[in-house]
């Protein structure tokens, strides 16, 4: 069986809420990755929790030179930045605080390949599982030059 290899985007994404901030909206395969999220939340989580289910936003970013920063580490070294879990966060709490809700997975890089996998809720561990979701496996060539390319293109 062959192996789905997905595509990565990355688009800047002005905040409505907050003049001259921006998102970084990311996209597998031109779908938003938020939205494949919250799909496989509403079918997976226990039903007197679905209210949460696919409650993430894009990550923010408010200094955006130590965010530069944090991008390059987030998605273009093997070691994983995050709320303090070890794990990376590809999704936060829309209250802005990435810790209150965040989304974590474990990015693995190889010599050709990036892979997302091992998706957690760290608020519910025990009750919501990822399992089946995922991982997503991009070319390490077009993921590194995706994100190279949002760097370079993010606004002032």
């Amino acid at each position: 069986m062959t192996e789905k290899i997905c595509r990565l985007s990355l688009k800047w994404q002005p905040l409505a809420d907050i003049p001259d901030r921006f998102a970084l909206e990311t996209r597998l395969d031109d779908t938003p990755f938020i939205d494949l999220v919250r799909e496989w939340e509403l079918e997976h989580v226990p039903e007197q929790e679905k209210e949460l289910a696919g409650d993430y936003m894009e990550l923010r970013f408010w200094s955006l030179g130590s965010s530069l920063i944090w991008l390059k580490s987030l998605y273009l070294k093997p070691q994983k930045l995050s709320s303090g879990s070890g794990r990376a966060t590809l999704l936060g709490c829309p209250c802005g605080i990435l810790e209150c809700w965040p989304l974590e997975a474990d990015i693995t890089i190889t010599d050709e390949h990036v892979i997302w996998s091992n998706f957690l809720q760290p608020h519910r561990p025990d009750t919501w599982s990822y399992d089946g979701f995922g991982p997503f496996t991009f070319h390490r060539a077009q993921y590194e030059a995706e994100v190279r390319r949002a760097i370079a293109s993010a606004p002032d």
